[in-house]
């Protein structure tokens, strides 16, 4: 093997199904916990920036919002863009 690559041990399964292992299963399901405490603390946030806003408009805009991610699957960003744009739309809702 040439120096700097790296060859998986052949298990008799391909790349795709060693995606579905429970320990991946596991990664996947820690990785999820952790967004939804980064939607948790993005609702925070935003519930404190408009205290005038009743917290369900908050709620949902932050559904909303989040739901525009559904199925991407690169999630490190999502909570990140999903303030910004739950923001953007409680600063037009407050005006």
């Amino acid at each position: 093997m040439s120096r700097g690559r790296h060859r998986l041990p052949d298990s008799g399964t391909t790349p795709d199904t060693q995606l579905t292992t429970p320990r991946t299963e596991r990664i996947v399901q820690k990785m999820t916990t952790t967004e939804h405490e980064h939607i948790d603390a993005v609702r925070d946030r935003l519930g404190a920036q408009f205290p005038d806003v009743p917290r369900p408009v908050i709620d949902d805009t932050i559904a909303a919002e989040h739901a525009r991610f559904e199925g991407n699957s690169i999630r490190d960003f999502v909570p990140l863009f999903v303030e910004r744009k739950a923001r953007q739309a409680l600063q037009a809702h407050a005006h």
